[in-house]
C-alpha cells in the first residue's frame, strides 16, 4: 500500500514551506519508448500532422481521423512539432536529425546534429532555425539541407525559436534568452534568467515585446530591440515552461504551480487567476472565438471564457502537453495515452480519436523528482524551538510505516489547506 504525505495525519500547524530545485530539469531527455503523443499537432489543407514517441510522423484526415500516411524516423519524436512551409514538412527527432519531408511523406533531406532535437523548427527567410541537445542553435538552408551557421550556447537547448526581421530569439538551459542575427548567427544581445528556459512552442512576440517563462518561476516581458526587461511576474513554485497567449490587452498563462493566470500585458499585473485541480497547468493555451483552451497534467482539457469561467471540461486517457490545433469546430489534442483526439470546440465531446502504432504509454520521469520541500513546524520540546524537515518530492515509501510525497501537487494542495498560497 502506498501512502501520500498527508497533513491530516499529524496534529501540527505549519509555519513555513519552501520548494526548491535540487538539480537540473532534464526529464525530457529521459522519455521512454512507447506511442505517446507530446508533439503539437498542426493542420494544413484538411490534413493533421503530428509526431509520436513511436518514432513516426503521422498524416491524418482532420474530418474522419483516418490515416493518410506515416513516416518513420530513427528515434522518438517528442515535443518537436511539424512545421509546414512551401509544401514541405520540417520536424526534429531524438535520432539527432532534422527532417524535411514532402506533403506526401517522402524524405527530401535530413540534417544531423550532435544531440536529440526537442525544439520545434522555425522557418524564416528560407532558413530553418532550431536548437539541439548538443547546445547549438542551427540555421539550415531549406532547399539544400546544408548548414549556414551555428551558434553555441552554454547548455542544452529544449526551446523553440521565434523571429522577426533580422533577429531570431531562442532560449537555452544556461538560463539565457539569446537574440541572434538571422544572416550571420552573431549574438546581438542576451538576457539572463535564474534557471533553464524550456518551451515546446515558439515564444510570444507581440509588437516589440518578447514574452517567455523560465524555470526560475518568473514570466518575463523583454524588449526585443535591446534585451531590456520591461517587467517580470512571479508565479508559484515549480517553474514556467509554457508560452502565454494574448487577447486584447491581456496575457493568458498556464503555470506549473497549478494556476491559470490572466495578466495585464503592459504592466504584468495580475487580473485574475483560477486554480486547476489537476495541478500542472503548463500547456500552451489557444484562444478561439473568445474561448481559451488548455490542458493539464491530470489529462483534463479545459475550455474557459476570457473571464476565467468554465465553458466545459473533459478528460483524456492521460496527460496532454503542448498546444492544440483547431480546424472549424474541431480541436485536436495529443495525449500520453497514445492517441490524438478530435473534440468539439463547443461542448468538448469526442468526435474521433486516432491510435498510434504502439499502445504502450511512454515513461516520463515525474515532474517532482528535481524538487525538494523544506517544512518548518513548531517543535514539541520545552524550548519551543522550530524544527526543520527536508522532504524529497521524488521519494517513494518503502513500506507502510513510511510517508512519502507522492507528487508535488498533492503536497502543495494539502499544505494550502493549512496556509495561504504565497
Amino acid at each position: 500500500m502506498e501512502h501520500g504525505f498527508s497533513f491530516d495525519e499529524f496534529s501540527i500547524e505549519l509555519e513555513d514551506f519552501e520548494v526548491r530545485k535540487k538539480r537540473k530539469f532534464d526529464r525530457m531527455w529521459k522519455v521512454g519508448e512507447g506511442g505517446s503523443v507530446a508533439s503539437n499537432p498542426v493542420v494544413h489543407e484538411n490534413i493533421l500532422y503530428f509526431g509520436s514517441a513511436d518514432c513516426h510522423i503521422y498524416a491524418v484526415d482532420v474530418l474522419s481521423g483516418k490515416e493518410v500516411w506515416r513516416f518513420r524516423t530513427g528515434d522518438k519524436i517528442y515535443m518537436s512539432s511539424p512545421v509546414i512551409y512551401e509544401n514541405s514538412i520540417y520536424v526534429g527527432s531524438y535520432d539527432y536529425h532534422l527532417y524535411r519531408l514532402s506533403l506526401e511523406g517522402k524524405e527530401v533531406w535530413k540534417f544531423r546534429t550532435g544531440g536529440e532535437i526537442f525544439s520545434t523548427p522555425l522557418v524564416h527567410k528560407n532558413k530553418v532555425f532550431f536548437g539541439s541537445r548538443d547546445r547549438n542553435v542551427y540555421a539550415i538552408d531549406t532547399r539544400t539541407g546544408k548548414e549556414i551557421w551555428k551558434f553555441r550556447t552554454g547548455a542544452e537547448i529544449a526551446s523553440s525559436a521565434v523571429a522577426r526581421g533580422n533577429k531570431v530569439f531562442i532560449g537555452s538551459f544556461d538560463g539565457n534568452m539569446y537574440c541572434l542575427d538571422t544572416e550571420t548567427g552573431k549574438e546581438i544581445w542576451r538576457f539572463k534568467t535564474g534557471e533553464e528556459i524550456l518551451n515546446c512552442a515558439a515564444f510570444l512576440l507581440h509588437e516589440n515585446v518578447l514574452y517567455f517563462g523560465s524555470m526560475d518561476n518568473y514570466l518575463y516581458a523583454v524588449n526585443m530591440l535591446n534585451g531590456k526587461e520591461i517587467w517580470r511576474f512571479r508565479t508559484g513554485q515549480y517553474g514556467n515552461s509554457s508560452i502565454p497567449a494574448a487577447h486584447g490587452s491581456i496575457l493568458y498563462h498556464g503555470s506549473r504551480d497549478g494556476y491559470f493566470y490572466a495578466l495585464d500585458m503592459e504592466t504584468g499585473k495580475e487580473v485574475w487567476r483560477i486554480r486547476v485541480e489537476g495541478g500542472f497547468a503548463g500547456s500552451n493555451p489557444l484562444i478561439k472565438d473568445g474561448t481559451i483552451f488548455f490542458s493539464e497534467e491530470s489529462g483534463s482539457i479545459h475550455a474557459i471564457n476570457l473571464d476565467g469561467k468554465e465553458v466545459w471540461k473533459t478528460r483524456l486517457g492521460a496527460v496532454s502537453y503542448g498546444t492544440p490545433a483547431v480546424y472549424g469546430n474541431h480541436i485536436f489534442f495529443g495525449s500520453f495515452d497514445c492517441h490524438i483526439y478530435a473534440l468539439d470546440t463547443g461542448k468538448g465531446g469526442e468526435i474521433w480519436r486516432f491510435a498510434t502504432s504502439n499502445m504502450k504509454q511512454s515513461y516520463l520521469p515525474p515532474t517532482y523528482e528535481i524538487f525538494e520541500a523544506t517544512v518548518k513546524k513548531p517543535a514539541s520540546d520545552e524550548e519551543g524551538k522550530e524544527s526543520e524537515g527536508n522532504y524529497d518530492l521524488g521519494s517513494v515509501a518503502r513500506d507502510e510505516s513510511e510517508y512519502s510525497v507522492k507528487s508535488e501537487y498533492q503536497f502543495r494542495s494539502e499544505y494550502r489547506q493549512k496556509s495561504e498560497y504565497k
